[in-house]
């Protein structure tokens, strides 16, 4: 009886991870002829060049900054101005934006010393960034992005011609060291996956671009004053309100080092990791099981079993490896080879993400950029 209900069990559960990666693969064909990978252009008569405020918010951020703002300066672009919010650095961030700007680059600067009640910090310094913007176009973008010359032009491009009201860009990302490279590649394929950024509803830190009526219509980020996942909740009021969304890939224009180690990143996960999840527990708990169940268990599946369930976990095998080059050959510049490794990501994945949930559910809120905010405080957004 046991072992009838096993093989039962495991009958059923082949047939599902089929399913499920069938649909997948089926979902990244389809969606990924709408990602349009974007590529240095020169400028051009036909398009209309707005002034466009790039507002960078920044805390503690001494090490990235100078090299960010730099890319910033060579800009090949006519009209823009960048506003740089230093929000409660305790750190050099400020010293070297203002020696930047003694150089001679043109930046407005703000200085955030105490975080109102009701906000995440960063959310804050978007909106101060924005309450002293003039420009048609708004650019939220962090202080550890590093941008090619040719990448305003080329966005405004593809922004006006697409008529857009909000455009979303994710950059390259890169991490140095073996297994950092790996939890990178990971979360960005599981990452692509869950939000089927191609459906709408995206939103990038890095980069989110908004012509200032639909920021302003969906609330700026006075609504979302408590998400720790700003850029994405950005894009789902913008999909809510029926605008014009875009999104596509930079990895020709612009780069960001996530993470330096991946103990930074395990740390740095635990901000949105339970938000992502909507901070339901069982949205959490199906999203673990899920990871072991569709991308974890085939790898083992395929060597223990037998018959046509071999067969079907092989076809899943290829369906999985097939899905994650499509991802990285679009969204990044990382080694192909690094698909070999698969089973250590996803395993290494499961890891950091069901750290950060623990973490966040034993201290009932996050810890984020030495601030404190509680759960209560967090589902209230």
């Amino acid at each position: 009886m046991y072992d009838s209900l096993i093989f039962v069990s495991i009958n059923i559960i082949t047939v599902l991870t089929a399913g499920y990666w069938m649909l997948v693969a089926l979902d990244t064909v389809a969606g990924m002829r709408s990602v349009k990978i974007l590529a240095p252009e020169k400028f051009r008569e036909d398009i209309r060049y707005p002034k466009v405020s790039i507002i960078m918010t920044a805390k503690d951020e001494e090490s990235t900054i100078v090299r960010s703002l730099r890319t910033l300066q060579g800009l090949d672009y006519p009209v823009y101005e960048v506003i740089v919010v230093n929000d409660r650095s305790t750190d050099r961030t400020l010293e070297e934006i203002l020696a930047v700007r003694r150089e001679g680059m043109e930046l407005k600067v703000i200085t955030i010393y105490e975080l109102p009640d009701g906000w995440v910090g960063k959310n804050h310094a978007c909106y101060r960034g924005y309450r002293e913007s003039s420009g048609e176009i708004l650019l939220f973008t962090d202080a550890d992005v590093e941008y090619n010359p040719a990448s305003l032009r080329t966005a405004i491009h593809y922004f006006e011609n697409q008529k857009a009201d909000h455009l979303a860009v994710s950059p390259v990302i890169y991490g140095e060291s073996f297994l950092l490279r790996l939890f990178v590649q990971y979360f960005l394929y599981s990452f692509l996956i869950y939000f089927r950024p191609w459906a709408g509803g995206m939103g990038v830190g890095a980069f989110n671009m908004f012509r200032r009526e639909a920021y302003e219509r969906i609330g700026t980020h006075k609504v979302i004053s408590l998400r720790p996942d700003e850029d994405l909740q950005l894009g789902r009021l913008v999909k809510r309100r029926g605008l014009n969304q875009k999104f596509a890939s930079g990895k020709k224009l612009m780069s960001v080092q996530w993470y330096t180690s991946l103990r930074q990143a395990m740390r740095g996960i635990e901000k949105n990791a339970f938000a992502g999840l909507q901070y339901n527990y069982l949205i959490a708990i199906g999203a673990i099981s899920g990871q072991l169940l569709f991308f974890v268990f085939p790898f083992i599946a395929v060597i223990i079993l037998h018959g046509w369930m071999q067969i079907s976990y092989s076809i899943v095998l290829i369906l999985m490896i097939s899905v994650y080059i499509s991802h990285i050959s679009v969204f990044s510049n990382s080694r192909k080879y690094d698909v070999l490794f698969l089973p250590l990501s996803a395993v290494l994945f499961i890891f950091v993400v069901s750290r950060a949930l623990v973490k966040t559910i034993f201290h009932r809120g996050i810890y984020w950029r030495g601030t404190f905010y509680s759960l209560q405080d967090l589902r209230k957004m």
